[in-house]
């Protein structure tokens, strides 16, 4: 008996807590909010642009690969270090192995990829 009173108190308990939060909600606009599940609309958001120096040590034309011994990349808080870029064929027509080049790239799922490249002469 003692539990089905407590099990009545916490209902009941619960019900009247729900109807304070609904109180609360009632000034909120939500018009333009999709209410079936979807995902919410976002902003157009563009990776950030990082840029950075470097020397060019090895170029993997046929698999769109550079690796680079970069400067650190103050935007990522990053040290200088060596690593593997994606790039572009046509980003490589200029570059050699050996080049000191200056360049802009993005982050996207854990994977660098250069947007732009130029040897620093």
């Amino acid at each position: 008996m003692k539990f089905c009173r407590v099990k009545a108190v916490l209902f009941i308990s619960a019900v009247s807590i729900g109807a304070v939060y609904a109180d609360d909600m009632q000034g909120m606009k939500m018009d333009n909010m999709d209410m079936n599940n979807k995902s919410m609309p976002m902003q157009d958001m563009k990776p950030q642009l990082h840029h950075a120096k470097g020397v060019v040590k090895t170029i993997d034309a046929a698999n769109g690969k550079i690796t680079i011994a970069h400067e650190p990349v103050a935007t990522l808080k990053w040290p200088a270090m060596t690593m593997t870029f994606a790039i572009t064929k046509d980003q490589l027509a200029a570059i050699a192995e050996g080049n000191q080049v200056q360049f802009d790239f993005v982050m996207e799922n854990m994977q660098a990829t250069i947007t732009h490249i130029q040897p620093v002469k």
